[in-house]
């Protein structure tokens, strides 16, 4: 789901590009909605050229991610999607994601996919690393990310999609 160009409308009204001093986030905690971090990883790897079985785009980017965050004094909760909501179904259907529908009418999250087993490398290199996350049953990872940042219990929200607020 999300609002077409959101982050254009707001930057044209209401923002202005400013820098931040990462110092300042020192002792943060931030949600991170892992699936944009998987999916990037597996969209630049589209176009690579070697074919290594055993190289895990994916964890190498979340370990470097997870060094440098932890180096700036920032801790880390990562939130998992579960089943799709039933208000993705028509935007689902629209991409022609049939099998996420399929999900959503059983209520069940992704887990023989591709991207299911690279959620389970993750989680497992989270546990390695004493990395705390949830693993939703149901709902988006965005919308259950602003909850904890509403409720004051994170002090920012790392995600890609503009429409979770």
């Amino acid at each position: 789901m999300g609002v077409k160009d959101l982050w254009k409308l707001l930057q044209e009204s209401y923002c202005s590009p400013q820098s931040m001093d990462w110092k300042t986030m020192n002792g943060n905690i931030w949600a991170v909605d892992l699936s944009y971090w998987i999916v990037e990883a597996r969209t630049a790897m589209q176009h690579a050229t070697f074919a290594d079985p055993t190289f895990r785009p994916h964890l190498r980017n979340l370990f470097f991610r997870i060094k440098h965050l932890l180096s700036l004094g920032i801790r880390l909760v990562f939130v998992f999607d579960g089943a799709p909501p039933p208000q993705k179904y028509l935007t689902l259907q629209k991409r022609g994601v049939l099998g996420n529908i399929n999900r959503r009418n059983l209520k069940k999250k992704y887990s023989k996919s591709s991207f299911g087993r690279q959620c389970s490398e993750c989680k497992q290199l989270l546990g390695i690393l004493g990395i705390p996350f949830v693993d939703l049953q149901y709902g988006e990872a965005e919308a259950f990310a602003a909850a904890l940042d509403k409720h004051g219990i994170v002090n920012a929200v790392l995600t890609p999609d503009g429409d979770a607020f």
